[in-house]
């Protein structure tokens, strides 16, 4: 690989998505605070549905046991998330992922900032993800049987996880 696409294993990237993220011009409808603290809300949604896809064998129940809308339901809510986290990382330029080097001052100061008020937020989530965990019918991780299988809310966990900065400097940032 040349040394113009160099690989940050570490934040997941590689310099050439960084700097054509830096300077998209496309998308412009994203950069609004309005637009992007939409994007964020949805994706949350997203999110809490990708967690709830858990419960399946409940949501097939509700539908009758042979029907396949709940598994094409899951599959769609999947996909959007996916979706989702990559306008999200559009939105915000891809500054909550890029490394120090390709990024100025200012962009490290934003990009820090929100980093630590989404280390702030990630313990509330992993609270009401425990939550969840808890109240809801009985689910165990990566269950195979009788009881449901908690996988997905592990899953929509990770989710938040990557998107969580991102999303932070979404609400937060007037200006990006």
């Amino acid at each position: 690989m040349s040394k113009k696409n160099k690989i940050y294993w570490m934040e997941g990237t590689t310099k050439k998505d960084i700097e054509g993220l830096l300077n998209n011009k496309g998308f412009t409808w994203l950069r609004s605070q309005r637009n992007r603290r939409i994007l964020v809300v949805s994706h949350a949604v997203l999110l809490a549905l990708v967690a709830s896809g858990s419960y399946y064998k409940q949501f097939k129940e509700w539908f009758g046991g042979d029907s396949l809308i709940p598994l094409f339901v899951l599959i769609a809510v999947v996909l959007l998330t996916l979706t989702g986290f990559s306008l999200l990382r559009v939105s915000v330029r891809g500054i909550a992922e890029a490394p120090d080097e390709l990024l100025d001052e200012r962009q490290r100061a934003i990009r820090n900032s929100n980093y630590r008020y989404s280390y702030i937020f990630l313990g509330y989530v992993v609270i009401a993800f425990l939550i969840v965990l808890s109240i809801g019918p009985e689910t165990r991780p990566f269950a195979v049987g009788e009881q449901g299988d908690a996988g997905l809310v592990y899953i929509s966990l990770l989710f938040t996880m990557a998107s969580l900065p991102s999303m932070v400097m979404a609400w937060r940032e007037r200006d990006i």
